[in-house]
């Protein structure tokens, strides 16, 4: 049975959403702040000035909708607000902030074991903590409304310094002191629907081994990898242990010696289109369809387990001004490629990558096979077939 669902600012997306409703069979409602696109679209359409909880609620209300969808953080406030005042329980970005910490002794009795991390406001909370949980230490953003940003310290001289460049990037200025644990990171995607955890796919991932940490590869292991049914259980326990709610929640763990620990939890307005695209290549699952039916109160669809390994590798990149890219086509042409995105353009100015979305801004391969080295070694591969020349700009 179809239900209404009021989506609220679509923005750009909002041919895919539109797509993505039909398939979840879905009867989408279109809240759009200042002016629609110029495009005819097949939904009802609304417009307002500005979003508030009153007013998306009003809405909500006149339309006769299921549930209340947020397709941009900048709505994401008030439309959790709003959801719970219509009995649509949404998970609050308000309340994720230091999720792993608030809620780490809840999660230990849900068996599940966390990394030791610390909230801190400044150096001198940040030296304690560093005195408590020893080095070497991550320094990472907290906040939901904060961009992905993580310090590796190995000497504590080295801590005043991650901590200033942390914190820039943290709307509260409060950010995580963390034990760094050496083992394979993986990242648990699903939704938290009311009480219960729903993971949709489990992705590895590594980082750079400068101080930065950032993710440069990525993969979807088939299902002769991992030991499904293991992560399954692991991740629900880790969601029941969680706040009420219904939302996209991300989990990234570490297998070590010690078993499985829980290093992060990340509460979204909704997947990252990467991994939606790595995850619907290796399984059909499209984490966005599953999150609309959630929202409007329908059942997920099945999940498949990956019948192929896939993997994404970022290309890398000189800081400068971009003269030009050279090798996609050879790229796109090695075996095993899937896919090859090229954001960066000539004339962009580029940094160092110390980041998410400084890595973002120039591309990256994805590549697939019937093994996960095969599946990596395509993409890496294929990536470093990709130059982008730049110059310098002095």
């Amino acid at each position: 049975m179809w239900q209404r669902l009021l989506i609220v600012d679509p923005g750009e997306r909002v041919s895919d959403l539109l797509d993505t409703a039909t398939r979840a069979e879905v009867e989408p409602v279109l809240l759009f702040v200042g002016n629609p696109p110029a495009a005819v679209l097949d939904a009802p359409v609304l417009v307002e000035k500005g979003l508030d909880e009153n007013t998306i609620t009003k809405r909500a209300r006149d339309e006769g909708v299921r549930g209340i969808y947020a397709a941009s953080r900048e709505a994401w406030p008030a439309v959790a607000a709003s959801a719970a005042r219509l009995g649509f329980p949404a998970l609050a970005p308000g309340k994720s902030e230091g999720l792993l910490v608030s809620h780490a002794q809840r999660l230990r009795a849900h068996h599940v074991d966390c990394i030791d991390s610390r909230l801190v406001n400044d150096a001198a909370m940040a030296e304690e903590a560093a005195g408590e949980l020893g080095l070497p230490l991550r320094v990472r953003t907290a906040g939901w409304a904060d961009p992905p940003r993580c310090m590796l310290v190995k000497h504590l001289a080295d801590l005043p310094l991650a901590l200033a460049k942390v914190r820039k990037h943290s709307a509260s200025k409060r950010v995580m002191v963390q034990r760094h644990v050496q083992g394979a990171i993986f990242r648990i995607l699903g939704y938290k629907t009311r009480k219960t955890y729903l993971p949709l796919a489990a992705v590895r991932e590594v980082c750079t081994e400068d101080a930065f940490c950032v993710p440069m590869l990525r993969w979807a292991p088939h299902a002769g990898e991992i030991d499904r049914e293991e992560w399954l259980q692991w991740a629900r326990r880790a969601g029941a242990a969680l706040p009420d709610g219904t939302g996209f929640l991300e989990f990234e763990c570490v297998r070590c010696e010690q078993g499985i620990l829980l290093g992060g939890i990340q509460v979204a307005t909704g997947p990252a289109p990467i991994d939606r695209r790595l995850v619907a290549h290796v399984s059909g699952t499209d984490l966005l369809e599953q999150g609309l039916r959630l929202a409007a109160g329908l059942p997920s669809r099945p999940v498949r387990p990956p019948h192929r390994a896939a993997a994404i590798c970022w290309i890398p990149s000189r800081s400068g001004m971009v003269d030009r890219v050279k090798g996609v086509d050879r790229a796109r042409q090695y075996p095993g490629v899937r896919h090859v995105e090229i954001a960066v353009r000539a004339g962009d100015t580029l940094g160092h990558v110390v980041d998410q979305a400084s890595r973002d801004r120039i591309g990256y391969v994805m590549a697939d096979g019937t093994a996960p080295r095969e599946a990596i070694d395509a993409a890496r591969n294929a990536a470093g077939l990709i130059e982008v020349v730049t110059r310098t700009t002095l």
